[in-house]
């Protein structure tokens, strides 16, 4: 069979026209028999996509607004951390000032309290070293006076006389000279 149907169907390009053919022949048939299905298929598809892209839009504003929030909170986070540093910062300035008076108004105390010791101890040795020399006066005054005459006896109570007086003096310099140890005059 060499004649012209054979040469036809072995030209360049038929076989792939057939074939062609073949599967737009199928695929119409297809469309004819299954149209209501595909139809149905795509259109159930085209709502399950345009659902998807509705909850997913909801979805996205939710997340965007919770988003939001949470930059709120933590801007609120951050002026509640420098409010509460800068409130750590003033009270540690106040405890710094108060702890310094403290130690001053310690100090002050410290001074007062030595002072009124060398005061009270000044005021001791005084009144000790006046006694010791009022005593030594009077003895020497004694053993002068009994070696003497019977005026001595006389004698002897002027001298208790200005012994006595000498004493309320002497206490009165000494109640004068409290607040200074040295003795002088301020």
């Amino acid at each position: 069979m060499s004649g012209p149907i054979e040469h036809i169907v072995t030209a360049p390009g038929i076989q792939e026209f057939f074939s062609l053919m073949n599967v737009g022949v199928v695929v119409l048939a297809v469309l004819l028999f299954a149209r209501k299905g595909i139809a149905e298929t795509f259109k159930s598809r085209s709502q399950k996509l345009r659902s998807d892209l509705v909850e997913t839009r909801e979805e996205l504003k939710k997340i965007t607004q919770e988003i939001e929030l949470s930059r709120k909170y933590l801007a609120d986070i951050e002026s509640e951390k420098k409010a509460l540093i800068q409130k750590v910062e003033e009270e540690g300035k106040l405890l710094a000032a108060r702890l310094v008076d403290e130690a001053k108004l310690s100090a002050d105390r410290i001074k007062e309290d030595s002072d009124r010791a060398v005061s009270a101890e000044f005021a001791e040795m005084f009144e000790k070293l006046r006694a010791e020399l009022l005593d030594a006066i009077i003895s020497q005054t004694r053993n002068e006076f009994e070696s003497e005459n019977p005026q001595q006896k006389l004698h002897e109570r002027l001298i208790e006389g200005f012994i006595n007086q000498s004493a309320a003096l002497s206490k009165e310099t000494q109640v004068n000279n409290l607040g200074h140890p040295q003795g002088g005059n301020a």
